[in-house]
């Protein structure tokens, strides 16, 4: 469920929809709550398998990141922290990551 989350809302920030309709829509998803824990899931803490991502071989290269298969780690990381900052979810990251 992860992957049909991300790229939309990643297609979403890309176009720079930050208005409110575009937090109801992501909302819509499935609460800003559940695409919260979503997101902070794909952050890379170890190189174990997390939100549907295999295990990682070289975690370290790209820790504090965030990796979806598939998709650019840099790109990935801008949009995921993008998304997060829209539904109000960074604080929070930050407080459970630092």
């Amino acid at each position: 469920m992860t992957e049909q989350i991300i790229p939309w809302a990643s297609e979403q920030l890309d176009t720079g929809a930050t208005s409110p309709v575009a937090r109801r829509q992501l909302s819509g998803l499935g609460g800003a709550e559940k695409i919260i824990q979503q997101l902070c899931a794909l952050q890379v803490l170890s190189g174990e398998a997390s939100a549907g991502r295999p295990p990682l071989r070289n975690w370290r290269d790209v820790r504090g990141l965030f990796y979806t298969p598939g998709w650019p780690v840099l790109q990935d990381t801008y949009c995921d922290l993008a998304a997060l900052e829209i539904l109000g979810g960074l604080t929070r990251l930050t407080a459970r990551h630092a």
